[in-house]
């Protein structure tokens, strides 16, 4: 459930985007995601933390990253929501 709200989500925001701004708004959209992406591995790389996020997401178990999946929908639900008004 938690993995088809986040599709569900993902896809309604990004759909939202290119109805409002079209072209250049995926454009914006898709570097700036690639661009946060980016910047947080290098953050963690440079931080040498990997095992630590790893560790961490094997300590919160199954629920846990569940939850986190879904508090991810519930952010892209918003920013989409957002982008409508």
């Amino acid at each position: 459930f938690a993995l088809q709200l986040l599709v569900l989500s993902v896809g309604a925001g990004a759909t939202t985007v290119y109805m409002r701004w079209r072209i250049p708004g995926m454009m914006v959209l898709a570097f700036g995601a690639t661009a946060a992406l980016l910047v947080a591995g290098t953050v963690v790389t440079l931080l040498q933390g990997w095992a630590e996020l790893f560790g961490w997401l094997a300590a919160i178990g199954i629920v846990g990253q569940f939850t986190l999946l879904l508090g991810l929908a519930l952010a892209c639900a918003f920013g989409g929501y957002l982008v409508i008004r």
